[in-house]
């Protein structure tokens, strides 16, 4: 058992409860909302629902205990074209959420719009950075970051009007996940990361967005983060700490006999 609670299964383990999760929100959603605008009650997959999430968060963070020592950036982001391509699909998807605040209008939207297109470009200078194993503009993540914290306020506009709390629930989790995995990765720009809450929301992260799926809003942003976020954890390997190097010792002379005094 203790073979398949190695970090290094962690990325299955949030695929595969993720995609549950899709499918119990499928059920929870059921045919619609009826005349009134509401859902049905499902008690039994919502208990199901939320008792799946929080074995995993607890897995997850127990998991990751182990994984204390920081190390370098490269031991931590070594060359990859995988994470390379995910990188690249999440500048597409902030492109796409970018019009959708756009056209809610107002200044928040503006805003919000505005930021999500200056974070797809700086996405786009990750994914290259990605590619080489160097680390990107310090503000790269940090901006992601903003846009997710900007959003978050204008999509609360459009929530206060839903007559039913757990209609959006999902939505809201997931994007504050999101916005956590984009600010503990902007630590490592800075060389101030650390891998245990990275890897906590960055996997998180992912299960919320495949859950938030389901509910067909933004579909093309919840699965590029989906994707960004699995291909851009940072090491899953325990981290050794570097051999000192050894100083050269001077040489000694040939020892002189002692004379009795």
């Amino acid at each position: 058992m203790r073979t398949y609670l190695r970090p290094k299964y962690l990325p299955l383990l949030v695929l595969a409860t993720g995609t549950l999760g899709f499918l119990l929100r499928l059920v929870i959603l059921g045919g619609g909302p009826d005349q009134d605008g509401l859902y049905q009650r499902a008690p039994f997959a919502w208990a199901l629902l939320w008792l799946m999430m929080g074995l995993t968060a607890a897995a997850v963070w127990i998991i990751v205990q182990p994984l204390q020592r920081t190390g370098s950036y490269r031991q931590n982001f070594p060359p990859s074209p995988s994470a390379c391509v995910g990188s690249a699909l999440a500048a597409l998807g902030l492109i796409a959420r970018s019009f959708s605040a756009f056209s809610k209008g107002g200044m928040l939207g503006v805003l919000t719009g505005l930021s999500g297109l200056a974070a797809a470009a700086v996405m786009a200078l990750v994914a290259l950075a990605r590619l080489q194993g160097r680390r990107p503009f310090f503000a790269s993540h940090a901006l992601v970051c903003l846009h997710m914290a900007l959003g978050l306020f204008n999509d609360c506009r459009d929530w206060s009007n839903e007559s039913q709390f757990g209609m959006f629930l999902m939505e809201l989790l997931a994007q504050t996940a999101v916005m956590l995995a984009a600010y503990y990765l902007a630590t490592f720009d800075v060389a101030l990361g650390r891998r245990r809450p990275s890897l906590f929301w960055s996997l998180m992260g992912v299960e919320l967005c495949l859950i938030a799926l389901a509910d067909r809003t933004e579909p093309l942003f919840y699965m590029t983060m989906a994707v960004w976020l699995t291909t851009n954890l940072c090491s899953l390997r325990p981290l050794r700490r570097r051999p000192r190097p050894q100083e050269p010792q001077e040489p000694q002379g040939p020892e002189r006999p002692t004379e009795d005094l």
